[in-house]
Formats: C-alpha cells, structure tokens, sequence
C-alpha cells in the first residue's frame, strides 16, 4: 500500500505579521488611496431657488451635512424630496434639512440625492385707510389652492368701517373677509367713516342693511 505524506498545517500568523499587515491596511486605505468611504449625495432645484450646498456633496461615514433650501422672490418652496422621498412639504420660503451619513467598520459608499422644487406663491395685498386696522396688514405670500385665508377689518374708537374692497370690488361693511382656494393674487382694502357717538349705532344699522 502506498503511503502519501501528510498535508502539511497551514502555517498561522505570527503577532508580527499581524502588525505588519495592519501597518499595510493603514498606508493603503482608501482614505490614502483617494477612495471615498461614506455618502455622495447629489443636490439640485427647480428654477424658483436654490439649495446650498449644491452639485456633488461628498459626505464622510458617519458625517452631517446641512443643506438649506432658499426660495426666490415671490417663489415658495413647494417640496423637498431625498431620493425620492418627500421629507418637506410646503415649508414655506425656507427649509433645512440635515443629512446623516450612516457609520461602517468597512470602507462602503452610498449614493443619495436631494431635489428642492419650488411654485410661484400667490398674494393677497391687504390695506386699511384712517380710522381702522385689518388683520395681517401687507402683502402675504400663500401657496395656490391652499386652505382659507381671514381678515379681520376693525374701526377706532369714533369710527365705522364704511366700506371693504375686494379687487377693487365692494363686499360691504364687512367685520370680516375670507379667501377661499386662491388660484390668483388678490387685493383687500378697508375703509372707515369718522362719527359722532350719538349717531354711530344707527350707520351702522344702516350701513348693514345695505
């Protein structure tokens, strides 16, 4: 019978090899080797605004990274999506958002992107004359086809509102005036009317009847 010799054991690192191979895996990392280790996250807009950071943005395991997104003049920022996700809906005309890069043991890379789109806003331009105020006086931006909107008209002491335009357009004395699904810009002007005490509760009778 033929006899074959035995299969020699595999020969086991000693402590110095250990040390000498770790010494090799630091010197060529992929850190040393120029290998990104971590997120690359791709960030862009709509025309409307813009997003800042923007283009490539690499991202180290385990790193944050602030994106802030900017509306333009008379834009809004309508959603911001992180692939494909929306992670911001009508935020209005500012919105961050932080990104985390997840942490490894092993060097390993993801690729992510952030979209930020933008609508043109509606507003509604509200004025009050002499003798009386409304409710969030100026121009108000507004996203298109949103909920109501109310605006409360006041007079002074001594005074009456006289009249309420809506557009140019009279809605009569009105306490109050609610937009509803705006889908155009809008203009609201109040005015009042100076009297005598003894004589402002019958206007008013008056004014409300009409």
């Amino acid at each position: 019978m033929r006899v074959f010799p035995p299969i020699p054991e595999r020969p086991q690192l000693t402590g110095l090899v250990r040390v000498v191979a770790l010494v090799i895996w630091l010197v060529l990392s992929p850190q040393a080797l120029g290998i990104t280790c971590g997120a690359i996250v791709t960030a862009d807009a709509d025309p409307g605004g813009t997003i800042s950071p923007s283009g490539q943005v690499e991202i180290p395991l385990g790193g944050v990274q602030f994106f802030v997104i900017t509306a333009n003049e008379g834009f809004l920022v309508s959603r911001v999506t992180v692939d494909g996700f929306v992670v911001g809906l009508r935020p209005g005309p500012v919105f961050n958002y932080t990104f985390l890069s997840p942490w490894s043991d092993f060097c390993s890379v993801s690729y992510h992107s952030v979209y930020a789109y933008f609508v043109r806003a509606l507003t509604v331009t509200a004025s009050a004359g002499p003798g009386g105020t409304i409710s969030f006086a100026g121009v108000h931006s507004y996203y298109p086809r949103t909920d109501s909107h109310e605006f409360d008209i006041t007079p002074d002491e001594g005074f009456i509102t006289l009249d309420v335009l809506v557009d140019g357009v009279s809605v009569g004395a009105v306490s109050s005036y609610i937009f509803r699904d705006l889908s155009t810009d809008h203009t609201i002007e109040a005015h009042f009317l100076e009297v005598f005490p003894a004589i402002a509760p019958a206007l008013d009778l008056i004014l409300d009847d009409n």
